[in-house]
């Protein structure tokens, strides 16, 4: 009989080492009859980096008893520090310092070593994902994949305008002075033929999902997926959250993986923002509020007039919430040019900053949240009626405006332009006597379901699906063909006052407002912008505002052009 020992198959383990590139395979351990293996050999040293890892043992006979060798030493490397070429555009040095490799969404596709990494594989559509993948006429290459979208939400500034798409992807156009359209250079886009569709990038977010964005004056807010929040365009007072009051987005490599979330404190999430000309404020899944950008006034309701967010340690845990009094807990919110809004669970309205106009609705000029004690208990709501109560909440550059319970809109604060429709441009909540059961309903003809505001205008959404605004008109903003305002004079509300058309068949989706432009999407995704358009806001090719003038709304205005040829 053969004996155990010979007939045992002896089993070699080869260790593969990588060491800086190089790979090198330890010399096997000699088999021993009995007891351990032997000991692994060692590598030879690498030329460049660390030594590689000692080779594996020999396996020992097979049984209980036996057992592999322990594994050799590498040799010790030789060091080297510093690329050994120059790297192009969207390159690095590989880890071996020997050759360059494209970063990370980039490729080279044109096989030409002087071009670099050329292509963003994230968002070209002649190379999405990969080179040569080329999306089709109507899709657009959106985090490497070629998507046909469909537009599910607007936002509008003052300048510029943004869309997000249902599968996360946004895009924007516009002013960009600032960097605000998150394209890393600050040319406008929209104002000049060729600049829409496909030759309009989506915004540079690397692979987030975006769920929702906020427009300021001049910076953009988007509300991702994991309730994480990104901010780019116009840096002063500290608006995007950063630290500092540097400008984003408007030089290369600053957005992508560049753009840090804001830090809003350990374990925070959002599920709501709101932007003013220069702050922003974000509802946090535990429906607390907090703020951060330009102070002045009190607008972040903090108990001072100081910015928060443009200096090192003002953010995170070190930003306090906005105190509106024990166990309230926010609904929605609205920011205006210098003041904020809550609509709270208890269905109740609290302000806090700028009251000049009266728009904090508290029957003075007085503002609140600059000095300590003016916040919490010692904030009074807005006074609505005797048992009226909140249900919808919008805030304009001065002035605020709710749906009731009753599906009844009321407005108050400055009202020079009739954005309060009342007839008359008299300002309400700035003295007393003016606001509860004294502040007048405004006469749509129908009842309400939801309402906006922005600028000095106002808009409502009715029961029946129309949308009627009233206010200022100077750039068309209000739809209506002329430039005439609505509201500042009697008998121009009601049946008076008529409802915006959009075209055969459009059914109104998602409303945005802009300081003094809107957009809107259709049910099915198409996209409309009217007023003005001084900067390509209205996404069509040209400086020319619509609305203004007669047959240049309905089927004569043309949907916005987000994908396709």
């Amino acid at each position: 009989m053969r004996s155990f020992a010979a007939v045992a198959a002896l089993t070699l383990s080869l260790a593969l080492v990588t060491a800086c590139g190089e790979n090198f395979v330890g010399s096997s351990g000699a088999s021993s009859t009995s007891g351990t293996g032997g000991s692994g050999g060692s590598v030879p040293s690498t030329t460049v980096g660390a030594g590689g890892a000692g080779g594996a043992g020999g396996a020992g006979p097979t049984s209980v008893v036996g057992a592999g060798g322990t594994g050799g030493t590498g040799g010790a490397g030789g060091g080297r520090t510093g690329c050994a070429v120059a790297c192009g555009a969207n390159q690095a040095c590989s880890p071996d310092l020997t050759s360059c490799v494209c970063t990370e969404g980039f490729a080279d596709c044109d096989g030409e070593a002087s071009s670099g990494c050329e292509v963003n594989l994230l968002t070209s559509n002649a190379d999405c994902g990969a080179c040569g993948k080329k999306c089709s006429t109507g899709e657009f290459c959106g985090g490497g994949l070629c998507q046909t979208p469909q537009v599910v939400d607007v936002a509008a500034g003052k300048g510029h305008s943004c869309a997000v798409f249902e599968k996360g992807i946004l895009k924007c156009w516009g002013a960009n002075a600032a960097g605000q359209l998150g394209l890393e250079d600050n040319k406008a886009r929209g104002d000049a033929a060729d600049e829409m569709g496909a030759n309009l990038p989506g915004v540079m977010l690397e692979s987030s999902i975006v769920s929702a964005v906020a427009v300021g004056a001049d910076h953009t807010c988007a509300l991702l997926s994991d309730g994480l929040v990104k901010c780019w365009g116009a840096g002063a007072q500290g608006r995007l959250g950063r630290g500092d009051s540097v400008n984003i987005g408007d030089q290369p490599k600053e957005m992508g993986p560049k753009l840090l979330p804001v830090d809003l404190g350990v374990g925070v999430t959002v599920k709501a923002l709101a932007a003013g000309d220069a702050h922003t404020c974000a509802l946090l899944s535990d429906a607390k509020l907090k703020c951060w950008g330009a102070g002045g006034q009190g607008r972040l309701g903090l108990g001072d007039p100081a910015n928060r967010g443009d200096m090192k340690d003002e953010m995170g845990d070190n930003l306090p919430f906005v105190d509106l009094g024990p166990n309230e807990k926010v609904r929605a919110l609205g920011a205006g040019a210098a003041f904020t809004c809550a609509l709270l669970e208890t269905e109740h309205v609290k302000c806090w900053g700028d009251n000049a106009k009266g728009q904090l609705g508290l029957g003075d000029t007085a503002n609140r949240g600059d000095m300590k004690d003016e916040l919490g208990v010692n904030l009074k709501a807005v006074d609505l009626g005797t048992a009226v109560l909140a249900k919808k909440l919008a805030v304009g550059a001065a002035h605020a405006c709710v749906v009731t319970d009753g599906a009844k809109v009321k407005c108050w604060g400055d009202n020079a332009k009739g954005q309060l429709g009342l007839g008359d441009k008299d300002p309400r909540g700035d003295a007393a006597g003016e606001l509860g059961d004294q502040l007048p309903v405004i006469e749509l003809g129908e009842n309400a379901v939801d309402v906006f505001a922005r600028g000095n205008r106002s808009c409502a959404r009715l029961a029946s699906g129309a949308l009627k605004c009233w206010g200022d008109n100077a750039k068309g903003q209000l739809g209506l063909g002329d430039k005439d305002p609505r509201g500042d004079d009697a008998n121009e509300m009601g049946e008076n006052l008529p409802s915006i058309i959009l075209g055969m068949g459009f059914k109104l989706g998602r409303i945005g407002l802009g300081a003094a432009h809107g957009c809107v999407t259709s049910e099915t995704g198409t996209v409309k912008c009217w007023g003005d358009n001084a900067t390509g806001q209205l996404g069509l090719g040209d400086k020319n505002p619509r609305g203004d003038d007669a047959n240049e709304l309905g089927d004569a205005l043309p949907a916005v052009k987000l994908v396709g040829p």
